[in-house]
């Protein structure tokens, strides 16, 4: 088992003591630096709901509650953004996580060999998007001739996923609400 350690925002796994840390690169999981590879929390979480990580905080060994209280308060939506990554992951989907997007590569395929076939962006249900931050990520992707995606998650984590083909110019906002069924 590959084992982590906590380091502010990220976890480090040393390359010299975890020989799979190069299968965890190959499929898009961690940044690799010199002697270690950094997770972020949310590749750190998924691959220890696996238990394929070991995760040691300053007081030892961290639990799935630990990491998910220690990250949830830091970290605006983590919970959200992780059911997003573990829904695409348990799809088959290599991912690459950038800031506030996550990019998609085909079933199968590796990120360092492989161009990513689309981008998503995770939203919490009662969130919202500015639509001029859209129409640029719109551009952005038809420039890197990529498919955007907005990936929703409801309060029961539910996700609901949108293909977006385009946005037109106002300076509104989009705002996302789940209708109440109640009478």
């Amino acid at each position: 088992m590959i084992q982590g350690k906590v380091k502010k925002d990220k976890i480090v796994v040393k390359k010299e003591t975890n020989s799979e840390w190069r299968v965890l690169w190959g499929k898009g999981i961690g940044k690799n630096k010199d002697m270690r590879l950094e997770l972020k929390p949310v590749e750190a979480l998924y691959l220890q709901s696996r238990n394929n990580l070991k995760i040691i905080g300053e007081k030892g060994e961290l639990t799935r509650e630990d990491l998910i209280h220690k990250f949830a308060k830091r970290k605006k939506h983590f919970w959200k953004r992780y059911l997003l990554y573990e829904d695409m992951k348990k799809r088959g989907y290599n991912l690459t996580l950038r800031t506030g997007k996550i990019e998609l590569y085909k079933r199968g395929e590796s990120p360092l060999s492989s161009k990513p076939i689309a981008v998503m962006i995770p939203i919490p249900a009662l969130g919202s998007i500015k639509l001029n931050s859209l129409i640029k990520e719109v551009k952005q992707a038809e420039e890197r001739g990529l498919d955007l995606a907005l990936g929703i998650v409801d309060r029961d984590g539910t996700i609901t996923y949108y293909k977006v083909k385009e946005a037109f110019e106002k300076s509104t906002t989009l705002k996302l609400r789940q209708k109440s069924n109640l009478s």
